[in-house]
């Protein structure tokens, strides 16, 4: 007989891969009334993740993001350390000599690393650290501690952001105030008249032009050339390059410091901070999937359990708790025990079904007898079976292994042999024991004549 279509399932069940797609099929197949869920469960929970799987792997992937964390944290540190130690011997003399003009670079940087942050896309795109809204339902106290994971991980990426646009800035800074030493004593530029100014604006026809506003707009374009990172732009390649001689010159660093000096202001155009950032991010988004993974695998082995339980009391129903005396009444099939995950359930193996069973079948009882009507009939523990209706089908009927054969009463003298050939016809296909082997018992009223007698002598076992 074909596997049972009686309620059938869903092939995407099976082909769930997500914890949550998993989570959805196993609360789904907990309410399908067949068996044949069972082992779509089971495969589910060979995918699904164990319990102590889930309870040792989510602390070692926290440590191990801890560790990154920390690591990344060490290198901005360091990097603090350099561009303090950098900053302070560098613009030390700048400040004795003029500390308004380094009030005003100080102000310059701040605005430039506030609108880098507040309104420059990449940034705010990485500083989002994780802009996705969580579908998984989590408890409180995890909800809280991601909140001040999150809050914790934007002010250390900021950090981060903030040293590399420090060491991008030193330089510049040192630059601009080589140029502005070179331009300071140059006489006002006049240009004009320009007689629309008088006429319509009622100003100076005059334009003048200082030193201090050429040397403030080299600056703001300097700083938006270095924001940019335009690598092809002559004015920052110049300003960079004065800096860089300046702090070599000036600066009375050794070769070693000049090049810790150098290495801070590239961080930025190299993408090292953008990396760092990533890395902080990273290691705060994937503690959070690891945090939803752990509850989600967790939701899933409990919806798992709750399915295998209750499909296993719906199977001991069906089997009315016995599963080796249980024999389908479609394929006339004794139950075979599977196991699917912690469960084990009986079916039957040609249709794989519990729905419709004899129960208590202890012994299974060919009868050769007028007097039943019916094919098949379970009396208590027994399961007679009507072999005359063998001879009335266009083939034989479907039965268990006959236990015993009893003869009673035949309508024809012939019924015993044409039994006795159809059992050979099918015994190698459906593995029945060799006929020799089958006990037969004639009834005290049978009429099985000399000749019946001797053919059950010769190919039954006499009871």
């Amino acid at each position: 007989m074909p596997v049972s279509q009686r309620v059938p399932i869903p092939s995407h069940l099976a082909e769930a891969k997500s914890l949550r797609e998993m989570c959805a099929a196993a609360d789904q197949l907990k309410r399908y009334d067949t068996p044949q869920a069972l082992p779509v469960l089971g495969t589910l929970d060979r995918r699904a993740p164990g319990r102590a799987s889930i309870l040792v792997g989510f602390p070692f992937s926290t440590l191990l993001q801890t560790l990154v964390f920390l690591m990344v944290l060490a290198v901005v540190g360091l990097g603090w350390v350099v561009a303090y130690l950098a900053y302070g011997r560098l613009l030390a003399p700048i400040y004795q000599a003029q500390p308004g003009w380094l009030y005003a670079s100080l102000i310059i940087a701040a605005l430039t690393a506030i609108w880098l942050i507040a309104y420059n896309k990449r940034a705010r795109r990485i500083l989002a650290v994780d802009d996705r809204r969580g579908d998984v339902k989590l408890p409180a106290i995890w909800r809280g501690l991601l909140w001040l994971a999150r809050q914790i991980t934007r002010l250390a990426m900021i950090v981060t952001w903030l040293m590399g646009i420090a060491g991008l800035l030193l330089p510049v800074f040192i630059g601009l105030y080589v140029v502005w030493g070179w331009l300071r004593n140059l006489n006002t530029i006049v240009l004009g008249p320009f007689p629309p100014l008088e006429q319509y604006f009622g100003i100076e026809p005059f334009v003048r032009i200082s030193p201090q506003i050429m040397v403030a707009a080299a600056g703001a374009l300097a700083i938006l050339l270095s924001i940019r990172v335009r690598s092809r732009s002559l004015l920052l390649i110049i300003l960079w390059g004065t800096g860089a001689w300046a702090i070599y010159q000036r600066g009375d660093l050794d070769l070693i410091e000049m090049v810790f000096v150098l290495a801070l202001a590239l961080l930025w155009p190299i993408q090292v901070t953008h990396l760092l950032c990533w890395l902080l991010a990273w290691s705060c988004r994937h503690w959070r999937d690891r945090i939803e993974a752990s509850v989600l695998g967790w939701a899933l082995r409990d919806s798992l359990s709750a399915a295998f339980a209750q499909h296993r009391t719906r199977n001991r129903e069906r089997i009315n708790k016995d599963g080796r005396t249980a024999v389908c009444k479609n394929d006339l099939a004794f139950f075979v025990q599977e196991r699917a995950g912690p469960v084990a359930f009986w079916w039957c193996p040609e249709c794989q079904d519990d729905y419709s069973a004899y129960w208590g079948v202890k012994n299974v009882r060919g009868i050769l007898d007028t007097a039943m009507i019916a094919r098949y009939e379970q009396q208590d523990s027994i399961l007679r079976i009507n072999l005359r209706a063998w001879q009335e089908a266009r083939g034989p009927l479907a039965s268990p292994p006959l236990d015993e054969v009893v003869i009673g009463k035949l309508g024809d003298s012939h019924e015993v042999e044409m039994f006795i050939t159809q059992y050979h016809t099918v015994q190698a296909q459906r593995k029945w024991p060799s006929l020799t082997r089958v006990p037969c018992v004639l009834s005290p009223d049978t009429n099985l004549d000399e000749h019946g007698r001797r053919q059950v002598q010769n190919n039954l076992r006499a009871a």
